[in-house]
């Protein structure tokens, strides 16, 4: 977790921001009998790709929060992952120290997760848990008619195939995997497609040329320019092909793109709560799931799904199969347990499936198997049937 300086200045790419368009917006007020008031704001509702959210708090001062007056600033991505502010992301958080005042100024390095952020502000010495929040802010990585503005252009290629990889201008950084591209073409008006999320064209303030931001493969003939001109191929991997069709498509003049790190592949292990091939029916019963990996401790989400016997195979609950039982879980320490489920009724065998949602540095798994995931209930004999013999 790094310390950030009271007031530390903003400088960056985006650090200059026009005073028409800045919006302060203050969530939650948190107020003490005094009138006290706590508040945190950020200078901006909405940000493009790779910005820099500048966060400030004002009032952070006793009783609101203990001396020295130390506060931790959490971060919580639409992803539901908690990474620091300097762009790389670590997961964890930041904390800074207020002024006499009670104020702050912390800055967040955006990197492409669209969506709604959460900023929670919480007490880092009486509170180091997080179990209360002092205040919140909310704003938005938006991508929207300047989501192409990224620091990877490659201008050195033309023609009827692009490819960004480890070899082109600038490369793709080794480790790191292409999440995103921008299309500019000779004179081709380009048309909504199948982006994340949707670009948002309104001329004359969308250059026409330019596509809006790719975070999907696109097929061939998809609704991509004129007559489905462009087929993407390699999202999500270090080498990107894009390709134009036959006229009135025009060559590809340059590409933008957007990488981050690649994920890792996490080792999940589950044990149901019991194996026992002798289970009364209608008992209850739990799993529980342990995401481990060769980086940081795993953060992100569980779901836990439940098969009945006529749906378990030989692999336990495979695929799609059974049911969800209870909420999406937080994995806390690497582990998470499922809501109990007394849906057990059926005789035979019952397997469980763990699915695990990925955070900034691992890979999102699925996991079942016939044995740990799994117990069998059993027909309880009626204890009225007697037999005599004759």
């Amino acid at each position: 977790m790094r310390a950030i300086s009271a007031f530390r200045l903003l400088i960056g790419r985006w650090a200059v921001v026009p005073a028409a368009a800045a919006l302060l917006v203050a969530l939650l007020l948190i107020s003490d009998s005094a009138g006290a008031v706590g508040t945190v704001t950020t200078d901006k509702a909405a940000y493009h790709p790779d910005e820099t959210v500048l966060i400030s708090g004002l009032g952070f001062v006793p009783p609101i929060v203990s001396n020295p007056q130390k506060l931790d600033v959490v971060v919580i991505r639409p992803d539901l992952a908690i990474v620091t502010g300097d762009g790389t992301g670590t997961p964890g958080f930041d904390w800074v120290t207020a002024d006499a005042l009670g104020a702050f100024s912390y800055s967040y390095i955006l990197n492409g997760i669209f969506g709604l952020y959460t900023v929670n502000v919480y007490d880092r010495v009486a509170d180091p848990g997080h179990t209360t929040v002092l205040a919140i802010a909310t704003f938005l990585d938006d991508a929207g008619p300047q989501e192409c503005n990224s620091p990877n252009t490659d201008t050195t290629q033309s023609g009827s195939q692009y490819v960004i990889d480890g070899s082109s201008t600038p490369p793709v950084p080794s480790g790191q995997v292409v999440t995103g591209i921008c299309i500019k073409s000779g004179s081709d008006a380009f048309n909504p497609g199948p982006t994340t999320p949707p670009p948002v064209c309104d001329p004359p303030t969308c250059d026409t040329q330019h596509s809006g931001l790719i975070t999907v493969n696109v097929p061939p003939h998809a609704p991509y320019g004129i007559g489905g001109c462009y087929t993407v191929t390699g999202i999500g991997t270090s080498t990107v092909t894009i390709t134009r069709g036959p006229e009135p498509c025009k060559d590809i003049s340059h590409v933008d793109f957007f990488t981050e790190p690649e994920k890792e592949p996490p080792t999940t292990t589950t044990q149901a709560s019991t194996n026992a091939t002798n289970v009364v029916p209608g008992t209850s019963v739990t799993d529980t799931a342990t995401v481990a990996g060769s980086g940081p401790t795993p953060t992100g989400t569980v779901d836990f799904f439940l098969c009945q016997p006529s749906e378990v195979t030989g692999g336990g609950c495979e695929g799609s199969a059974g049911t969800q039982i209870g909420a999406t879980k937080n994995l806390v320490s690497g582990s998470a347990t499922s809501d109990a489920t007394t849906n057990t009724n059926a005789i035979g065998k019952y397997c469980w499936r763990a699915e695990y949602s990925g955070d900034s540095f691992y890979l999102p798994s699925s996991h079942t198997n016939s044995t740990s995931e799994c117990f069998t209930t059993f027909e309880k004999e009626d204890p009225n049937i007697t037999s005599q013999a004759s």
